[in-house]
């Protein structure tokens, strides 16, 4: 753990800031053999988790043999189209709409759920100030955390408590904080803090709503920012200590010392790369990077490129760049960030799936080392895809698809192509993907309406 010795403390602020981070720290490591728990029961930020992989690890219910028996469990509806993906956790499903609202409903299907097909009311909404809510929700530490339109950060008691009154009820905010003109990203919680995205800007909170935060109704600053070339379009990603932020115009990967502390000085504090990376194309920077067993998964407009998340491999100079451990081959108009799960870096383009080796072996050769797919599903649509189980599971063209994650069944041909196991009925998924919950599928669609489906 980082001395408090290494880091300036310039005033009474400052030792409370360390006291207290280093305290969330202790608690987050005591903590994580529980949050493992845990997460086997939940989504609980935008594509799973702090590391946006996409990839549900815990899932065992639904599997390859099984998954054509996919059923609608319950559906529900919002006042507006809905962009943001589904968040899973506790027992709840939280969602954003366009006419500014966070809805929070039972995950089961049973509480406020009636009729045949099952229709569900919200347990609890709470109005977001500042325009629609297009962003996953992220809920962490009994907080559900909400980017607004016009670039404010909202935190709220997940467990719809605190704060709230009514019936139906309703939810004020526990804290708030600005980030920019415009809500650029989904919020991202580690190991204490909230990281989000803005115009030329990386922010970071402390969850809590503690340290930097004042006044009633409590508003928050920064912990610590940071510059980029130029707007953060999508989700930091955290792991391992390090956030990363794939950023816009330049088509550059940054990352940064998650804690605020190397690279960063100064009184608001300041943080400079630890390392940063070219990923070539500047339509790049409108999918958020995934990361798996240390190494960064990015999506450029026509390419995968993978990256050492540790910025050793490949890396030189001061400031440090890094090049590549590989890319993919030409892959025409890439529609969504990387999944990585089973050893296997899955994304869309051109309406279809494409699979790589994650470890950029089979498949790959020269040098620099290029990669070719090892499959591809077709008519699959745009929409970020999910791992579970060795399904995977991705939105559009009016449906929820899956398919085996493997390669192996129902699919034939050189190169290989793989047809689908399941698909959901018509409806209109957005492209922020699907969420996968102890054998449940949820999925929110353009048309404000949330599914959840279920083995029948």
């Amino acid at each position: 753990m980082m001395s408090v010795a290494l880091l300036k403390v310039s005033g009474t602020r400052d030792r409370w800031e360390v006291t207290h981070m280093r305290s969330v720290r202790r608690a987050g490591f005591g903590l994580a053999a529980l949050l493992l728990v845990l997460s086997s029961c939940s989504w609980p930020q935008y594509r799973g988790g702090p590391t946006l992989s996409g990839f549900q690890p815990f899932e065992t219910s639904i599997s390859r043999a099984n998954v054509g028996s996919l059923t609608t469990l319950w559906t529900a509806a919002t006042g507006g189209s809905i962009y943001s993906s589904v968040t899973v956790a506790n027992g709840s499903a939280y969602v954003g709409s366009d006419d500014g609202t966070l809805y929070v409903f039972d995950a089961s299907g049973v509480v406020g759920c009636s009729g045949v097909p099952n229709v569900c009311a919200p347990r609890w909404t709470a109005v977001v100030p500042g325009g629609p809510v297009s962003l996953a929700p992220a809920v962490s530490g009994g907080v559900v955390y909400v980017s607004s339109g016009d670039g404010r950060l909202f935190a709220f008691d997940a467990a719809g408590a605190r704060n709230c009154t009514g019936a139906p009820k309703t939810c004020s905010p526990l804290w708030s904080a600005v980030t920019s003109e415009r809500g650029l990203s989904a919020p991202t919680v580690d190991n204490g803090f909230v990281f989000s995205g803005g115009t030329e800007r990386l922010y970071a909170f402390d969850a809590a709503g503690t340290v930097g935060c004042t006044g009633a109704p409590k508003s928050c600053s920064p912990i610590w920012t940071a510059s980029v070339s130029c707007s953060i379009l999508c989700s930091p990603a955290v792991s391992r200590g390090v956030v990363y932020a794939n950023s816009n115009d330049l088509a550059k990967l940054y990352a940064f010392d998650a804690q605020g502390m190397t690279g960063c000085s100064g009184t608001p504090r300041v943080c400079a790369p630890l390392w940063s990376a070219s990923t070539g194309q500047a339509t790049a920077s409108h999918w958020p990077v995934a990361i798996s067993n240390d190494t960064v998964y990015v999506g450029s407009a026509t390419s995968v490129l993978a990256f050492d998340a540790a910025g050793t491999a490949g890396c030189s100079g001061a400031p440090k760049t890094c090049t590549p451990l590989w890319t993919s081959t030409v892959l025409i108009h890439i529609s969504s960030q990387p999944a990585v799960g089973n050893g296997r870096v899955i994304v869309a383009a051109e309406g279809k799936l494409y699979a790589l080796d994650a470890a950029g072996t089979s498949g790959c050769s020269g040098t620099p080392k290029v990669c070719v797919p090892l499959w591809t599903v077709p008519n699959t649509g745009a929409a970020a895809p999910t791992i579970a189980n060795d399904v995977v599971f991705s939105a559009g063209l009016g449906e929820v698809n899956a398919s085996d994650a493997t390669g192996a069944f129902g699919c034939s041909g050189q190169p290989k192509v793989c047809q689908t196991g399941w698909a959901s009925p018509t409806i209109e998924p957005n492209t922020e993907g699907v969420a996968v919950v102890n054998g449940t599928v949820f999925v929110a669609t353009n048309d404000g309406k949330v599914y959840a489906f279920r083995r029948g």
